[in-house]
């Protein structure tokens, strides 16, 4: 609970400050100021990623990325993936994927136009994608990857081999309330924004709005919070 509450309160704060002492440094392989020895250096995802069909990761192809620090500098780096299965960040240093060393050290981490925050929720690293930010009200989403089992084979049908499988789950933070999870049906919504239940009701009917199509969530959400706001 303290752990939660901690965590929430980070997240508001960097909602309502929004500044960072920054100093951009492009990635040389090595960070060249009074941060750990080894920065950038640890292992590599192995090869027993090879041994399982689909992807751990979040993009198709690795892309240029900016890591915020705690201590508020950026890192650009050129060669950046976000590893869901491991829910760890990764770069290429010679064209060989590795993992921060210190990834409790990151704050927030941008990929093109997604944001990522990095909540550090029961001791450990939790990468959440921000969909909604405001002064008291930010609406977040949490990728997962699961191992889904292959099968032996009978003798008569195939051995298939372990898959990768994605999915996702969305989730609140709404005034000084706890990190909730977001169910995605049209009860549990208006029950989340029952203080303005008929304005959201007569908005989405107005507008023809699905709850399972995330562009139309997102804007629901959205509406709701300028009337909080």
């Amino acid at each position: 609970m303290k752990g939660h509450l901690v965590a929430i309160f980070y997240l508001l704060f960097f909602v309502s400050l929004n500044t960072f002492s920054q100093q951009d440094i492009s990635f040389d392989g090595v960070y060249q100021t009074d941060f750990r020895t080894g920065y950038f250096t640890n292992c590599s995802p192995g090869k027993e990623y090879n041994q399982i069909e689909g992807s751990p990761y979040l993009f198709e192809n690795w892309s240029s990325g900016i890591i915020k620090l705690e201590r508020g500098a950026n890192l650009k780096i050129e060669s950046c993936m976000y590893d869901v299965y491991k829910d760890r960040i990764m770069f290429l240093q010679d064209e060989t994927p590795l993992y921060f060393a210190y990834p409790e050290d990151i704050d927030r981490v941008t990929f093109g136009s997604s944001d990522f925050i990095n909540l550090k929720l029961e001791n450990r690293n939790d990468y959440f994608e921000i969909l909604i930010e405001e002064m008291d009200f930010v609406l977040l989403k949490k990728y997962k990857c699961d191992i889904v089992k292959g099968k032996e084979s009978d003798g008569i049908n195939k051995a298939t081999k372990d898959k990768f499988k994605l999915s996702y789950n969305y989730y609140l933070i709404k005034g000084n309330a706890e990190l909730a999870k977001v169910k995605i049906k049209k009860k549990n919504i208006l029950e989340l924004m029952n203080d303005k239940e008929q304005e959201v009701k007569k908005y989405i009917i107005d507008n023809n709005l699905k709850l399972k199509n995330e562009s139309d969530l997102v804007e629901i959400f959205k509406f709701y919070s300028t009337l909080i706001i």
